[in-house]
C-alpha cells in the first residue's frame, strides 16, 4: 500500500492471520492484490466496483478524447507511463471504434465482453495459477521448501468462473446497466432489459486462453522486500 505501509497485529490462535484476509485499519486502504484477486468482504467489492467504474466509463473516454485533441502529447504521456501504456491504447481504440457509429447493441456487446473478461477470463487465469489443491510454500535460505498449508483458506475463497446466462438476473443486470451508461455517454436512447437480452442472443464469448501471467501476491512482495533489506 505504498507509503501507508501494510501493518497489522495478529495474535496466534486468537485473531485471523494476514493471509486469512485481515482488514487494514480505517483509512489505510485495501491491498491491490486483495481487490484484484481475493475480495471476500462487501467493502472489498465496493472498492473494486468503484475502480472498475472509472476503468470502464471514464478512463477509456478520456484517453480517446486526449488522443483526438493532441496526438503527440497523448503518446508522450503513454511513454512516461509504460506499465499503463498498453491498457490505455486498448481503451482509446475501443472507444474510438465505438464512436464511429454508436448504437445500443454495440454498447451491450462491449459490456458482454467485459463480463467475460472479469468473471471468466481473470478467474480462469487465477485458478490455473492456483488450483483448488494449491499449497502455500516458502523456500528457506538453505533451499528447504516448507509447506505452510492450503493456499485457499480464510479470506481466500476458491472462485468459480462464469459464462453469461440470460436467465440469470445478475448477469443481465451487469450487462444491461453498463450498456445504458455507455449509451448515455453517446446520448443514445435508453435500452430496455428486453433489448439487452435480445442483443445477447446472437453473441458468443471470445475464446479463453491462459494469459501466462503470474499472479503477484502481497506475501511475495513482503518476502522480496525482506530479502533485499537483509542483503
Amino acid at each position: 500500500m505504498g507509503t501507508k505501509a501494510n501493518t497489522v497485529t495478529c495474535l496466534p490462535h486468537k485473531t485471523p492471520s494476514y493471509s486469512e484476509g485481515v482488514v487494514a485499519g480505517e483509512g489505510q486502504g485495501i491491498a491491490k492484490c486483495t481487490l484484484r484477486n481475493f475480495p471476500s468482504l462487501p467493502l472489498h467489492c465496493i472498492e473494486w466496483a468503484r475502480e472498475k467504474f472509472d476503468d470502464w466509463f471514464v478512463v477509456g473516454a478520456d484517453s480517446a478524447n486526449a488522443l483526438l485533441e493532441d496526438r503527440a502529447a497523448f503518446f508522450k504521456k503513454q511513454k512516461d507511463n509504460p506499465l499503463e501504456e498498453l491498457d490505455n491504447l486498448r481503451q482509446a481504440k475501443r472507444w474510438l471504434l465505438l464512436s464511429k457509429s454508436p448504437n445500443y447493441a454495440t454498447c451491450v456487446e462491449l459490456m458482454y465482453e467485459e463480463f467475460h473478461r472479469q468473471f471468466r477470463d481473470q478467474i480462469n487465469d487465477l485458478t490455473t495459477n492456483f488450483p483448488a489443491d494449491a499449497r502455500n510454500t516458502r523456500t528457506t535460505d538453505d533451499g528447504k521448501v516448507l509447506d505452510l498449508g492450503p493456499f485457499w483458506h480464510g479470506g481466500k475463497r476458491f472462485p468459480k468462473s462464469l459464462t453469461f446466462d440470460a436467465s440469470d438476473a445478475q448477469h443481465v443486470d451487469f450487462v444491461h446497466h453498463g450498456a445504458n451508461i455507455i449509451a448515455a455517454i453517446f446520448r443514445l436512447p435508453e435500452g430496455s432489459r428486453e433489448d439487452t437480452i435480445n442483443a445477447t442472443k446472437t453473441m458468443k464469448p471470445h475464446e479463453w486462453k491462459f494469459s501466462g501471467k503470474k499472479v503477484e501476491l502481497e506475501e511475495d512482495k513482503k518476502r522480496t522486500k525482506r530479502r533485499r533489506s537483509s542483503s
